[in-house]
């Protein structure tokens, strides 16, 4: 997956549509779209993520499987980015296997929680 951040440049931000090498879009908030299309090579699902967000703010993103009715996404694959200090973005991929923090007592294949 793909997540692209950008600091506002003025005090009202604008999310106006930008150029995409994906297929299809589709506006989850007024400051928040996620864009995805199947890849002609390898037909996998290239999924883009895009937030107009101000600095110390962060966006997440990650799909469930369909007809999901766990709100802690157990098993998902989630990626959370933002704007740090400095407007400097950051992007970081999480494993949720339960709705704790990540146990880092056990060994690395077998950490438990959001890690």
């Amino acid at each position: 997956a793909y997540v692209w951040l950008r600091s506002p440049s003025s005090s009202t931000p604008s999310f106006a549509p930008q150029p995409t090498m994906m297929d299809n879009c589709k506006s989850l908030t007024g400051n928040l779209r996620v864009r995805w299309t199947v890849g002609e090579s390898d037909s996998k699902v290239h999924i883009g993520l895009e937030g107009n967000l101000r600095v110390l703010r962060y966006i997440g993103f990650g799909p469930a499987a369909q007809g999901s009715s766990d709100r802690v996404m157990g098993g998902s694959d989630v990626a959370i980015g933002g704007i740090g200090s400095g407007g400097v973005p950051w992007l970081d991929d999480f494993k949720i296997t339960n709705y704790e923090e990540c146990d880092h007592s056990q060994p690395v294949g077998s950490l438990t929680g959001v890690c």
